[in-house]
């Protein structure tokens, strides 16, 4: 099982399952906290949750991304213990 904590595009996720599947386990399966883009590539079994957010909605509102933290991310090292997922825009 690879644990992943926010997925932004995939890129991560898809490395991970490719080098492990290739040392020749009989199962391999992915979970991850937060998918945040619903075109984040990556084989993902099992997600907690789904933003589902588009990259085009954002640039329109002048944002480049949503900046996630809380159980278990940090925000400049702070935060890390909230029982709740907040984020900040990042322009």
């Amino acid at each position: 099982m690879i644990l992943d904590e926010p997925v932004d595009s995939g890129k991560t996720l898809a490395l991970l399952r490719s080098e492990i599947a290739a040392l020749g386990p009989p199962d391999l399966k992915t979970a991850v906290l937060v998918r945040k883009f619903k075109d984040a590539g990556g084989p993902v079994d099992f997600c907690g949750f789904d933003l589902g957010l588009d990259r085009a909605d954002l640039a329109r509102k002048g944002l480049r991304d949503y900046r996630l933290f809380g159980y278990g991310m940090d925000l400049d090292g702070r935060h890390r213990d909230l029982d709740h997922i907040g984020w900040v825009e990042i322009c």
